[in-house]
């Protein structure tokens, strides 16, 4: 039974990883330079 709660914080946890990996994708489209 404690496993659906787990599964449910690593899926958010992996939404929020995949979310700043994409602003970092964006920002570096927008400054090359970094």
């Amino acid at each position: 039974m404690d496993l659906y709660p787990a599964s449910a914080e690593v899926a958010t946890s992996i939404k929020q990883i995949s979310e700043i990996e994409v602003l970092l994708i964006l920002l570096r489209m927008i400054f090359p330079i970094l």
